[in-house]
């Protein structure tokens, strides 16, 4: 029921990521349909959460490089971060009056942090450090296309990878960026706007944790070829453009479609098989908010788990985390 290559419901690339961060988890949200508490008392010292901070760097990106394509012009500091930095302001005066931060105090630092992020975006943009030749941003695929913004490369077509013995994932979402390298070569780029810690960048699919430059680097081929026949990607590349980033980045080659399938029959061979084992990274259960919902020593019984060759039922999730 809850496996997506057998019961013909789409998915996304972050959906898979965070089955495969900890596939526990999902058994609570889409298995039992388990919802957090929210909390009755709003944090003094928060207003933006990280996924609405994300959520509206990643539109105010978008909507400053499509400005700079539709007028066929690179980006200039001086030209531009008036612009950008109006559009931000503009933005955080709705979300503020839409969601009232907790004091004046909390609401100008995150506005200045907020603004800081668009100004560091804006003077990697201008030094080329993001990529010389955007032709695409939050390009859409199996997406209706009247959420797709326009985007002249987006597509109501999911991509649908077929995984062996009649089982067909269907994936959607949005691809942040587009980039050429050169004649039929394009890159993949997705944007972090948290901050960038190079032991957690290593490998190339994290044990299944890390699929969106390799479901995103297929997803964009056949966008492509409708303007470029000769099109193909050769690699993705993962950006930190906010100031706690520092700009940097995290480029993985193009994996083979054999292996990215490999992959992901593992992942839903996990879900299928039902074993929702817990996390097995202590890193996944910071900020989780289904933690009281978790034994205390989760992690660790799941590394005893693992290490018991007599536990066959998390062979599954052995061959997963064997994707490094």
């Amino acid at each position: 029921m809850l496996d997506a290559s057998r019961n013909g419901r789409g998915t996304s690339a972050t959906t898979l990521e965070r089955i495969a961060q900890c596939p526990f988890r999902h058994f609570l949200q889409e298995g039992l349909g388990v919802r957090p508490i929210e909390e009755g008392q709003q944090d003094a010292d928060v207003w933006l959460d990280a996924l609405t901070k994300g959520r509206e760097l990643h539109a105010l990106f978008a909507r400053v490089m499509r400005t700079m394509r539709n007028e066929k012009r690179r980006p200039g500091v001086k030209r531009d971060l008036g612009t950008l930095l109006a559009w931000g302001r503009e933005r955080l005066a709705r979300l503020k009056a839409d969601m009232p931060p907790p004091s004046d105090e909390v609401y100008s630092r995150e506005s200045r942090e907020f603004l800081d992020d668009l100004e560091s975006f804006l003077a990697a943009e201008c030094d080329g450090r993001h990529g010389s030749d955007p032709v695409g941003f939050e390009v859409a695929f199996g997406i209706p296309l009247d959420r797709a913004d326009g985007e002249p490369l987006a597509s109501a077509t999911p991509l649908a990878l077929d995984l062996g013995d009649t089982r067909t994932l269907e994936l959607h979402g949005w691809i942040d960026r587009i980039n050429r390298l050169g004649a039929g070569d394009y890159e993949v780029v997705d944007y972090k706007t948290g901050g960038y810690w190079r032991d957690s960048w290593k490998g190339e699919f994290a044990g299944g944790r890390r699929l969106q430059h390799a479901i995103y680097g297929v997803a964009a081929v056949p966008l492509l070829k409708a303007a470029d026949p000769k099109a193909r990607v050769t690699r993705g590349r993962y950006l930190f453009p906010s100031v706690k980033g520092r700009g940097r980045s995290k480029s993985i080659a193009t994996p083979s479609n054999a292996k990215l399938v490999a992959v992901l029959r593992d992942l839903a061979d996990v879900v299928g098989t039902g074993a929702f084992v817990s996390a097995d990274d202590e890193d996944t259960c910071t900020f989780c908010e289904f933690a009281a919902a978790c034994h205390p020593e989760a992690v660790e019984g799941t590394a005893r788990k693992l290490e018991n060759p007599d536990n066959t039922a998390l062979e599954p999730y052995r061959r997963l985390r064997s994707h490094d």
